[in-house]
């Protein structure tokens, strides 16, 4: 099975969502000498671009599948909810103990609950036949 150019964009996505976890893990706020997170907004801001990119080629060429329909949003939930989880973790306490993100644990459980609901729609909708796929103003809403 070939895969289309789209899918290959959203593949290398979830590289990049992979990278981007590995490495904000890592970061320690404590370190102001780090430019890890310099390194982590650059690897999401790339990710972010090449989330449009591959709908955008999707589209205009007319090559969404049932793969992309899934994958993409797949790999869209890896990439934020793995970042806010990690935003409430240690690495972005400071040395009173206050987490420095402003990122609460109750806004992250709102925020997968929702990405999780998302889903099993998603998914209920496409083994019934229907195509769920995202929409411009669904990915500018988000």
């Amino acid at each position: 099975m070939r895969i289309n150019l789209p899918n290959q964009i959203t593949i290398a996505r979830l590289f990049l969502s992979i990278v981007f976890m590995a490495l904000l893990a890592q970061y320690e706020y404590a370190d102001t000498r780090s430019r890890l997170l310099d390194w982590c907004a650059a690897i999401f801001i790339v990710a972010a671009l090449t989330d449009w990119l591959d709908g955008y080629l999707a589209r205009r060429s007319n090559q969404v599948t049932a793969l992309g329909r899934v994958l993409d949003p797949f790999v869209d939930k890896i990439l934020v909810c793995g970042a806010f989880m990690l935003f409430i973790g240690s690495g972005f306490v400071n040395h009173d103990g206050v987490n420095v993100t402003g990122v609460a644990p109750w806004m992250v459980i709102v925020i997968v609950g929702r990405e999780l609901l998302v889903s099993g729609l998603r998914g209920f909708s496409e083994s019934r036949g229907q195509s769920f796929g995202a929409s411009m103003h669904g990915k500018a809403k988000m």
